[in-house]
């Protein structure tokens, strides 16, 4: 009982009050960490392990001793940020980014330390939204060196030295991270060294240059110095996709470079002269069985379907006709998901049905839920409606509902999680109708299994009842519980786990009391209320029915 009143003392104190106690305000701390038991000692632990890594870290630097002391001092600042967060002051966190930043572009640095410094980096510029490009400025071409020793090297050029094999990917990270931070002087620079190889019957030259050109380019100023930024080489860049159709082998970075730069430009370009275009594209990178007078089309564009994804969400609104392709784009693919299509086209499908509501989510909560920060926001012109967000929903529902039983897996249920978070009117009640359907149905369980495990990715849009648009939807909660009994059935141990899982999820989110007598205390209760109270009757009963065959599988 102790702890709890210590936490909520905590849980109450004035920030301001807080932030004089520690001597700075915290750029981002972990959250959880108050609900310790020890809370109240995290501030004192927190503090000298601060103070004991500035101490050590700065001296490691001055005596030039990369090992040990920057290489174990670092790890502890890692493992610092594990455990509190980024529990620091601003002034401290740019001086850690800027120390880091020296530290991973040493000329002719180790492969290890430049792993071991390029992490804890990504971990420091990771939450863009704490530094502005005005409070932090890095210089973009020593990271470019570092990149072109590692890449254009073989692992035996580099030396006789630990590689890691993450040591790409911590790169790649890093550069994507850091290029929000660079000068605004960097676009023209990078143009001007990279412009002059891109040379369309040289590949080697014109791939490497253009992954160059996508891991460096800034592409988030704001719209006031756009004319420094991707007015520069947006234009072009388009243009020689659209020359180059035969398909090049650079046109996955290309869609990469387009998606995220219109992600972080949504309603400041017009992306209405190349819709068709990409969409094209986007279609026949899919590589689905089509084929004229059984002729096959031997154009199959090399894009991934996350930036696929990424690129459509980011294009929709603002009365763009991105929305009408989609449409057309989604009719198309819908048999495509039947559970007689099986062939190498599955894993992209499956990919896309996952990203397209997932990036859709991600959008809205950017545009009515984050807080505002640096970044550019997006126009009132070109922000989401609730038509825009029906109309999406409308489009990719057919499709979803279509893979239902298809062997695409887990990308289904989470693409029914976000579509139900968006509008579960129209998602919940389908699901339901299909669980029930299938619950009595013995020559096929693997559709039950596949609809019930839709149904636990849909669960807490239904169980909340009045705070959707789906108001009936707690009534099915029980009624769902005692009809998923029967597959708990130790015969057929995937039935019989989806079922515990569905069974483990409810009872995670809804309180489980005896209510049916509150009616007699409540006289505001609405139809769907009371009929959930008075479900909830002879409750010992209830709960004898489900430890029955819980009993009876152990």
């Amino acid at each position: 009982m102790r702890q709890f009143l210590d936490l909520s003392v905590e849980l109450t104190m004035d920030r301001e009050t807080r932030s004089s106690i520690l001597g700075f305000k915290p750029q981002k701390e972990i959250i959880y960490n108050k609900l310790l038991p020890y809370a109240q000692q995290l501030d004192d632990q927190s503090q000298r392990m601060l103070l004991e890594i500035k101490t050590n870290l700065g001296l490691s630097v001055m005596m030039r001793e990369m090992r040990p002391g920057c290489g174990m001092w670092t790890a502890r600042l890692k493992q610092y940020i594990k455990l509190y967060g980024l529990k620091f002051s601003k002034e401290d966190h740019l001086r850690f980014i800027h120390l880091m930043y020296e530290l991973v572009t040493i000329p002719n640095l180790e492969p290890y330390l430049v792993s071991k410094f390029g992490h804890v980096l990504v971990t420091l510029l990771k939450k863009k939204e704490l530094i502005s490009p005005e409070e932090l400025v890095l210089p973009w071409r020593p990271l470019y060196e570092l990149c072109k020793r590692i890449f254009s090297s073989s692992r035996g050029a580099i030396g006789m030295y630990r590689y890691f094999s993450s040591l790409e990917i911590t790169l790649d990270s890093l550069v994507h991270a850091a290029r929000y931070y660079f000068p605004a002087s960097a676009t023209e620079e990078m143009l001007n060294e990279w412009r002059p190889l891109l040379c369309p019957f040289d590949n080697t030259k014109i791939v490497s240059t253009i992954e160059t050109l996508e891991w460096f380019l800034p592409i988030a100023l704001p719209p006031s110095r756009s004319d420094k930024g991707y007015k520069l080489w947006f234009n072009d860049f388009m243009n020689l996709w659209d020359v180059c159709n035969n398909t090049p082998s650079w046109e996955a970075d290309m869609m990469w470079l387009m998606a995220r730069l219109a992600r972080c430009n949504i309603g400041y370009i017009d992306w209405e002269p190349y819709v068709p275009l990409i969409f094209t594209r986007l279609l026949r990178s899919l590589n689905l069985p089509v084929s004229y007078k059984q002729i096959h089309n031997s154009k199959n564009h090399k894009l991934e379907t996350a930036a696929m994804a990424l690129w459509i969400v980011s294009v929709l609104g603002g009365g763009s006709s991105a929305q009408k392709h989609l449409d057309k784009f989604m009719m198309t693919l819908e048999s495509y998901f039947h559970p007689a299509n099986f062939g190498r086209w599955v894993l992209k499908l499956s990919e896309l049905l996952s990203k397209l509501p997932l990036y859709f989510v991600q959008r809205l909560n950017f545009e009515r839920y984050k807080k505002l920060t640096w970044e550019t926001p997006v126009p009132e012109s070109h922000k989401l409606t609730e038509d825009d967000i029906t109309r999406f929903v409308l489009s990719v529902k057919p499709v979803a509902m279509q893979a239902m039983f298809s062997k695409m897996g887990l990308e289904v249920s989470q693409a029914m999680q976000h579509l139900a978070t968006l509008r579960p009117q129209l998602i919940i009640p389908e699901i339901v109708e299909s669980v029930y359907a299938n619950l009595e149905t013995v020559v096929q369980p693997l559709k039950f299994q596949a609809a019930l495990q839709c149904l636990i990715a849909v669960i807490r849009p239904m169980a909340e009842g009045g705070r959707t648009d789906f108001k009936e939807g707690p009534t099915h909660v029980i009624p769902m519980l005692l009809s998923v009994l029967p597959g708990i059935d130790p015969n057929d141990i995937r039935k019989c786990f989806v079922s515990l899982h569905f069974i483990s999820t409810v009872a995670n989110m809804v309180p489980i009391i005896d209510c049916s007598k509150a009616s007699e205390y409540h006289s505001n209760l609405t139809e769907e209320e009371e009929s959930i109270c008075l479900a909830t009757s002879n409750f010992e009963d209830f709960v004898l029915q489900f430890l029955g065959p819980l009993f009876c599988v152990g």
